[in-house]
C-alpha cells in the first residue's frame, strides 16, 4: 500500500513560540526574562521534547495574550498526530 498522504502541517508549540518570539522582536534572553522559565524548560519547550505542562501553558498564555488551553490543545494535537504518523509508518 502507498504511504498515506498527510496534507497538514503539524507544528508543535515550540515552533509557534519561536515564531511568536521573532514576531515580537525578542531574543532568547528577553523571552527567558519575561517567561521566568529555566533554560531546561525553554529547551524542552522549543524542541517539543516533553508535553507542555499546565503551568507552562499559563505562562505562554500570559506572554502571548492567548489562553493556557490553546497551548495545551496545540501540544496535544501535535503529539497525537506524531503518534498516528509513527503508527501508520
Amino acid at each position: 500500500m502507498d504511504e498515506a498522504i498527510r496534507p497538514y502541517y503539524n507544528p508543535g508549540p515550540g515552533e509557534i513560540v519561536k515564531d511568536s518570539i521573532d514576531a515580537l522582536g525578542w531574543d532568547m534572553n528577553e523571552f527567558r526574562r519575561r517567561s521566568n522559565l529555566s533554560d531546561n524548560e525553554i529547551s524542552n519547550l522549543l524542541h517539543n521534547t516533553i508535553p507542555v505542562s499546565p503551568s507552562t501553558a499559563d505562562v505562554l498564555g500570559s506572554l502571548f495574550n492567548t489562553t493556557a488551553e490553546l497551548w495545551l490543545n496545540l501540544d496535544a494535537v501535535h503529539r497525537l498526530r506524531k503518534l498516528k504518523d509513527r503508527l501508520l509508518g
